[in-house]
């Protein structure tokens, strides 16, 4: 009769300490946040933001941004390839794009995922061209911000103003193309070899060569994106 207890009352313990999560490790506390994401040209998108980097992934390719040159670094996994292209690359790109003049205005805060983010407002000829929301309550470098407007490539969207959560082009007629939308933000922990750059792959010049299986391609020129832009 005692045994019989005694292994009832073993078995009860152990299912105690089972539910309980003894000896279970711990969950590292959260280092980052996690952003999910939508895109009307590359679809979702997910990016992983910490203080020490940024790690953007699409559909195909993930984008590395770290110090401290806050280069943009790509990588292909299907076909083992990435470009790392410096942010100056961009700034020259975007400064020699034609675009006609434009007046950015600050409208206000507002709310967005639980962040207090500011809208702007690129007016042409009096009328709206461009909108954007920028965010500067993460805890991040004023560099790593501007690393990802730099990386975008919009005129109308200069660094200097916080972490980009959505930002769309906004027709004559009012459509909008949505380079950007932020859908849900959420705090997580990322180990560190989310940010590692990977091993054995091979250097591209541009971004033809990484998303293809092709051989390298000339180098687009300055002007190759212009077809983004609304014809007047």
């Amino acid at each position: 009769m005692m045994s019989s207890l005694s292994k009832i009352r073993n078995l009860g313990v152990i299912a105690l300490l089972l539910c309980s999560g003894v000896g279970a490790q711990a969950e590292p506390p959260p280092n980052g946040w996690l952003m999910k994401q939508t895109s009307d040209e590359q679809g979702l998108l997910e990016s992983k933001v910490t203080a020490k980097g940024i790690r953007l992934d699409t559909e195909d390719v993930t984008l590395l941004l770290l110090p401290p040159t806050y280069s943009c670094y790509m990588y292909n996994k299907a076909n083992k390839r990435y470009v790392d292209i410096p942010a100056k690359e961009f700034t020259v790109h975007t400064s020699n794009r034609p675009h006609p003049k434009f007046d950015l205005k600050k409208m206000g805060d507002t709310e967005m995922c639980g962040l207090k983010a500011t809208k702007y407002v690129s007016f042409v000829d009096g009328k709206p061209s461009f909108e954007f929301w920028a965010t500067r309550a993460f805890p991040i470098p004023e560099k790593l911000a501007d690393a990802c407007m730099i990386f975008m490539s919009i005129t109308e969207m200069p660094p200097g103003h916080g972490l980009p959560l959505r930002a769309s082009r906004i027709s004559e007629t009012g459509g909008r193309f949505t380079h950007i939308r932020t859908k849900s933000i959420e705090r997580a922990y990322f180990p560190p070899d989310t940010f590692a750059k990977p091993k054995n792959y091979k250097l591209v010049d541009n971004f033809v060569a990484l998303r293809t299986g092709s051989t390298n391609v000339p180098a687009p020129s300055a002007h190759a994106l212009d077809y983004m832009l609304d014809k007047k």
